[in-house]
């Protein structure tokens, strides 16, 4: 009998509470629609890592990958070796994938080649803050490592499975070690470095953890997460990052 992969288990429980849990839903999509700001009208969008798939069912005009074969995926692929021409796709969007990809300089090195000159990669991402961090720590799966050198493109796999990760990967790469991103990779520009989800996001538990906030307490935490922006950088569990690849399209 062949042995039931947990982590394709684990995506489909994912998108069973997507489907079940309103404030879940409701965060993601307005962060889709923030995502949404910075696609490209035409050309192609493609998601590495899609998981449970609730990109691609907010704007189908995706084309969805992940590492594992999935019954709602467009194709299978690696984000550490992208099957496309040089200058072919518009854009590259992922949604919490980028910290469970063990070598992040090798998917750099690919979306410098396949993005179309003016394209862009937008992420978003758990966000390391004085608040989010002792949360990671203490209820989250997911390590937190600040000691490995992420340019590094022969870095050994220290990941144990597709669901394994390191929760600071991006804010090291692009708020930390900043200068030595840009210095690396030079054709691809910093555009957007977006703190959010101060309050709603780590109450509502994410897929993973006990919800702690009701429906009907959402639109104050809302308002409240809107007069906190000026310090969110301080308190945010997440980020939209938005690289762009120098040059103009057209």
């Amino acid at each position: 009998m062949k042995t039931p992969d947990p982590t394709r288990g684990i995506l489909e429980r994912h998108r069973e509470k997507f489907g079940r849990q309103l404030v879940l839903r409701k965060l993601y999509h307005s962060w889709y629609e923030r995502m949404s700001t910075f696609f490209p009208d035409v050309g192609t969008i493609l998601e590495v890592g899609c998981g449970p798939g609730s990109l691609k069912a907010w704007a189908p005009r995706i084309r969805s990958s992940d590492v594992l074969r999935l019954p709602w995926l467009d194709l299978v692929c690696n984000a550490q070796a992208l099957p496309f021409l040089p200058g072919s796709v518009a854009a590259i969007v992922g949604v919490d994938v980028l910290h469970h990809v063990p070598r992040p300089a090798r998917f750099l090195h690919d979306a410098e080649v396949i993005l179309r000159p003016g394209g862009r990669v937008v992420l978003t991402e758990p966000h390391i803050s004085l608040a989010s961090l002792p949360a990671y720590g203490l209820l989250h799966s997911e390590r937190i490592r600040r000691d490995i050198d992420l340019f590094d493109d022969t870095l050994p796999n220290h990941f144990a499975s597709p669901m394994d990760g390191n929760l600071a990967l991006s804010w090291l790469l692009f708020v930390r070690h900043r200068r030595k991103f840009r210095a690396r990779f030079p054709n691809l520009r910093l555009v957007r470095y977006e703190t959010l989800g101060t309050l709603v996001y780590p109450l509502s538990g994410g897929y993973d953890q006990l919800r702690l906030v009701p429906d009907c307490f959402v639109p104050a935490l809302e308002r409240l997460e809107r007069w906190l922006a000026p310090v969110s950088r301080w308190l945010a569990f997440r980020s939209i990052i938005v690289l762009e690849k120098r040059g103009s399209f057209g």
